[in-house]
């Protein structure tokens, strides 16, 4: 699906992405009063030209779902998702529910907390599997991550985009109370601040997974995790 056609241009060099004044923004699926009640299977194909600059919470192609909606099959690419907080390439908050094979190649920004690649913040059980991101991440605040900046499981996925923001930066999530499996950083994690890691940047326990990115911040920095009680490395 193609928006905006012929109303952005991209920066080769840096990846940054321009939209004309006269683009038409997008209005995410789903609000914290309506939210999005349902299954979407994108069969493996990509949105393009998805633009959104505003200071809103929920920010995303999908902006709130429920607990038992699965978003799969689906990339973003040639976007650009500006808002406040809980902002996601493909949801800003997944209030349980699945998501699995997505990635995003979109440029994800907020101007306070709880950021993310793929989802800003997931909770109830929500799971993210097999998923990746190639996008720029940047807040100003806490809990940004390449594909979750606050929330639940996260397994099969890696980032290679660079993320940056204030403290509990993760290069897969910021902060999380579950187990991450299998997962993978190549991509420049920085902190403006304190607990930043290469996988996790807050947490508890990591296994087989390993980065490769470089970590910068002002303290607490980890090659894996920053805090937590059990971490495994695996390296290729």
């Amino acid at each position: 699906i193609q928006m905006n056609e012929g109303k952005y241009t991209i920066n080769e060099e840096t990846g940054e992405i321009t939209f004309a004044e006269d683009a038409e923004q997008w209005e995410p699926i789903g609000t914290s009063s309506k939210y999005f009640n349902g299954a979407y299977d994108g069969r493996g194909n990509t949105i393009s030209g998805i633009y959104i600059d505003n200071d809103l919470y929920y920010q995303g192609l999908f902006g709130w779902s429920n607990s038992k909606v699965i978003i799969k099959n689906l990339g973003l690419k040639e976007s650009k998702i500006t808002g406040k907080g809980y902002v996601g390439g493909i949801i800003g908050y997944q209030y349980g529910g699945t998501i699995e094979n997505c990635y995003n190649i979109a440029n994800i920004s907020g101007t306070d907390s709880y950021i993310g690649g793929i989802c800003g913040t997931s909770s109830k059980d929500a799971t993210i599997a097999n998923c990746y991101n190639a996008g720029k991440v940047e807040g100003n605040g806490f809990y940004i991550g390449g594909i979750l900046g606050l929330g639940m499981k996260i397994s099969n996925s890696f980032n290679c985009g660079e993320i940056i923001g204030g403290s509990y930066i993760g290069g897969i999530v910021g902060k999380t109370e579950v187990e991450i499996q299998n997962c993978y950083n190549v991509g420049k994690v920085q902190g403006n601040d304190s607990y930043v890691g290469g996988i996790l940047g807050y947490g508890i326990k990591i296994s087989n997974s390993f980065n490769c990115g470089e970590i910068i911040g002002k303290s607490y920095i980890g090659g894996i995790i920053r805090r937590g009680k059990e971490c495994y490395r695996k390296m290729l």
